[in-house]
């Protein structure tokens, strides 16, 4: 039976392969992926162009802005938190009706709404015992149905 063992990159004149190395109790062997979604293209030659750089420099963020955009979008990286935002997206919902929706317990749940309330993707209102969740303004709305868009753009 053989493992997958690590994965490498051969660059070659016009583009870099991603090699796979796999072992067994006695030998290695190699594999060369050529799918197109393996090959990455990269430049040939080694010639600057300044006044790109300093457009491309000039959107650049300072590293603590960096670090909170980075911590935001980690947020969307967790499916239950993505299935609770889109179960949120035209509606508001209570914790028991996120749980039935998701398919998910109700501590679960809880746990990651209060992720979400920390990064301001959801909100609440509380109406006598029932809390009820909805996105927490129309940017994440936006966002959302955006990343949506990209992906089933081609």
């Amino acid at each position: 039976m053989w493992k997958h063992l690590k994965k490498l990159f051969l660059l070659t004149p016009q583009f870099i392969v991603i090699q796979y190395i796999y072992m067994n109790e006695r030998s290695y062997r190699w594999e060369i992926s050529m799918d197109q979604k393996d090959i990455i293209e990269f430049c040939e030659c080694n010639v600057l162009h300044p006044e790109k750089i300093e457009i491309a420099h000039k959107n650049l963020l300072d590293n603590e802005s960096i670090s909170l955009l980075t911590l935001f979008f980690k947020t969307f990286s967790d499916p239950t938190r993505m299935k609770i935002i889109l179960a949120l997206k035209e509606t508001e919902l209570c914790v028991c009706d996120l749980s039935a929706v998701i398919n998910v317990s109700q501590s679960a749940v809880s746990h990651q709404l209060k992720t979400l309330r920390e990064n301001r993707l959801v909100k609440y209102r509380k109406v006598g015992n029932v809390v009820y969740y909805s996105l927490d303004d129309d940017h994440v709305h936006v966002l959302i149905t955006q990343a949506m868009n990209h992906l089933k753009h081609k």
